[in-house]
């Protein structure tokens, strides 16, 4: 009961406090990039798997998330191989899902935002963007990985009840070659993912198919 009650309140907190793309002027990476202490952003996730053999799907579980930016940490001068300037912090990103809680360390170095799942020990469930996007640059998705993902547009896009204009389409693949993804991404400016589709791309019968919908957001 009490979890149910504390996502109906976080829902209510984010439909309550929107914060619109209208910025204008000079933006840094993480503004562009929502990546500040506070920041949250509800998703609904459908979890699915299809087989490879006849195409059938079957739904594993329909899911809200909810992201939230908590706090920061100091960073050793070295992570997965990437060296780091001294005194660097990462913000705390919280991932919330019935019975199941990942944390992210996300920071910057240069013009990429990194993005390291600290419950996993390899570099192939990192992720990385080069920020800010831009039509048809492309980049090696996974630190220590193969395949790269590409800006290929820019489009209008209907989530749930939102319309995002001009968000920038990323497409391609990451992992590495037993445990390969691919990856469709709509990123809005001053906003973040607004829609995001990943699909396994390994030796087991089935492909598992995950979907993120943005439900609603609030930006400090």
């Amino acid at each position: 009961m009490k979890k149910i009650l504390f996502y109906c309140i976080t829902l209510l907190c984010v439909f309550g406090c929107r914060k619109s793309n209208n910025n204008s002027g000079n933006q840094n990476a993480t503004d562009i990039f929502p990546n500040k202490v506070g920041d949250t952003w509800v998703y609904l996730v459908n979890d699915t798997t299809v087989s490879k053999f006849n195409g059938q799907s079957s739904t594993i579980a329909q899911y809200n998330m909810t992201i939230t930016i908590i706090g920061s940490v100091p960073l050793p001068e070295s992570i997965h191989g990437i060296n780091l300037p001294k005194n660097l912090e990462a913000n705390i990103w919280v991932y919330n899902y019935p019975g199941v809680t990942d944390t992210n360390y996300v920071f910057q170095k240069n013009d990429t935002l990194f993005f390291f799942d600290i419950n996993q020990p390899s570099s192939s469930y990192s992720r990385k963007y080069i920020i800010p996007l831009s039509l048809h640059n492309s980049w090696q998705y996974t630190v220590g990985g193969f395949g790269e993902v590409n800006v290929d547009s820019q489009v209008d896009i209907n989530v749930e009840q939102n319309i995002f204009y001009n968000a920038f389409h990323i497409y391609g693949f990451g992992g590495v070659p037993d445990k390969g993804f691919s990856v469709e991404e709509w990123i809005e400016n001053n906003v973040g993912i607004v829609k995001r589709y990943l699909k396994t791309e390994d030796i087991s019968p089935v492909n598992r198919f995950i979907k993120w919908s943005l439900l609603g957001y609030h930006l400090k």
